[in-house]
């Protein structure tokens, strides 16, 4: 079932893609995923997900609930008769979490963004339902409470976690202040390096120009929120594990 589910991951690209550009577009992005992976490690090669499948990991299915949560939503802000099956992006987001509990800022954002576009619409009902949805993320505390007799809601996180807000304040002030043998920035610089190695400056570089194409003239909310969804997933990775997998 798992295979499968990751075989439908190039054609939802695929799809999205093709509802924010074109045909063409779409096709030639595809293409690029699945046998041209110029971009992989920048997690846009398909060999990735099928490697993470491979060793049993649940991010290649937390991220294919999410590419077609994010699908959905786009075609809820952009169909004037939107017929897709609304209800399941709360579903799909809980899910994701359950699988990958890194991805709670995601799912709340697109939550947010998806309650947004249907009381805009004044789709009470399907406002409802997508609630109802994302409330399953709730089997985590239930699970952990019976089966783990703890009281945590995801996961034992803190011992994930290399920085806290307050050793990262101490790290930055350190570096402000040039004390450069502080233990937090060695740790925050470390984390740094980990996130973006030097050899990978192309990454910064690009980064560099979706801030500048996201200022340089208004965008739509979705993609708003899709660079507020950027910016808070790689916070996570900067105070916890800035690898590849992740």
């Amino acid at each position: 079932g798992y295979l499968i589910l990751c075989t439908l991951l190039p054609l939802l690209f695929f799809k999205l893609f093709k509802k924010i550009t074109n045909k063409k577009i779409s096709f030639y992005i595809f293409i690029s995923f699945i046998f041209i992976p110029i971009f992989e490690n920048m997690g846009f090669g398909y060999f990735n997900y099928v490697w993470q499948f491979a060793r049993h990991h649940a991010e290649t299915l937390a991220i294919l609930f999410i590419v077609y949560s994010l699908y959905l939503l786009i075609s809820l802000e952009n169909d004037v008769k939107f017929q897709k099956p609304i209800y399941l992006i709360g579903i799909l987001l809980s899910l994701s979490v359950f699988l990958r509990p890194n991805f709670f800022p995601t799912s709340l954002i697109l939550l947010f963004l998806s309650i947004f576009f249907l009381l805009n619409k004044r789709d009470y009902l399907n406002t409802i339902n997508v609630l109802l949805g994302y409330s399953l993320i709730f089997l985590s505390y239930i699970h952990n409470i019976y089966f783990g007799n703890s009281m945590f809601f995801f996961t034992n996180s803190s011992v994930n976690f290399k920085l806290d807000l307050h050793s990262l304040t101490d790290a930055v002030l350190s570096f402000m202040t040039l004390d450069l043998k502080n233990e937090n920035y060695l740790i925050l610089k470390s984390q740094l390096l980990n996130w973006n190695p030097l050899y990978n400056i192309h990454r910064l570089i690009i980064l560099l120009f979706i801030v500048f194409s996201l200022l340089r003239k208004k965008q739509k909310l979705i993609i708003y929120g899709l660079f507020i969804s950027m910016v808070l997933q790689h916070g996570v990775l900067l105070i916890s594990h800035p690898s590849s997998r992740y």
